[in-house]
C-alpha cells in the first residue's frame, strides 16, 4: 500500500498547486459498490498521471469522486451522498459535504482537494481536517491505511447505511 499512498499523496499535491478540485474516495472495509454503480468502471493499476487526468477540469468524469479499491483506480465520476450536518463551515463547497456525507456512512478515508483554495482535506467517520501537505497527507494516510480494522463509528453507523439502501430499495418499488 506504500507506493499506492505515494501515488495519491503526489497527485493530491499536485492537483492543489494547480487548483484542481479532487475527491478521492479509498474504500476499506464498507463495500461502496452503491456509489461505484454511480460512475464508470476503470479498474486501472495507480497512476499519479492518471489521476491527475480524470480530474483535468475538461475531462469527462471531472465532476465526481475516484473510488479506489484494491489498491486499484477502481471507478471515477462516482456520485456520493452529502452530508445532512447543519454545522459545515461555510467555506466548505458540495466537494467537501460529499466527502463528509460518504464518511457518515462508511469507514472510506476521502480526500479532497478544494479548487477554490488548493487545500487538501481528509474526511473520515464524519468529520474533515484541513491543511494537508504531501508530508501530512502521506503521514495520515500511512497511519489511516496500515490496519483496516472497522471502528465503532462504522459498526454504529453501518445500520445507518442499510437502512438508508432499504428504504430507497423500498421507494424504488
Amino acid at each position: 500500500i506504500g507506493e499506492e499512498i505515494e501515488v495519491i499523496c503526489t497527485a493530491a499535491s499536485d492537483l492543489s498547486r494547480d487548483k484542481v478540485g479532487a475527491l478521492i474516495v479509498i474504500e476499506r472495509t464498507t463495500k461502496l459498490g452503491e456509489y461505484i454503480k454511480s460512475g464508470v468502471v476503470i479498474d486501472a493499476g495507480m497512476s499519479t498521471q492518471l489521476l491527475k487526468n480524470i480530474f483535468f477540469n475538461k475531462a469527462p468524469l471531472h465532476d465526481g469522486a475516484v473510488i479506489i479499491r484494491n489498491n486499484r483506480i477502481y471507478a471515477a465520476g462516482c456520485f456520493l451522498p452529502l452530508s445532512s450536518q447543519d454545522d459545515i463551515n461555510v467555506d466548505l463547497g458540495t466537494r467537501h459535504r460529499a466527502a463528509i456525507g460518504l464518511s457518515e456512512y462508511s469507514d472510506a478515508v476521502v480526500i479532497v482537494v478544494s479548487e477554490e483554495t488548493g487545500n487538501i482535506s481528509v474526511a473520515l467517520e464524519g468529520n474533515i481536517k484541513r491543511n494537508y501537505n504531501y508530508t501530512t497527507l502521506k503521514q495520515e494516510l500511512n497511519s489511516l491505511l496500515a490496519i483496516q480494522q472497522p471502528s465503532e463509528h462504522i459498526k454504529k453507523h453501518s445500520k445507518k447505511l442499510s437502512n438508508k439502501k432499504k428504504e430507497k430499495d423500498n421507494n424504488d418499488n
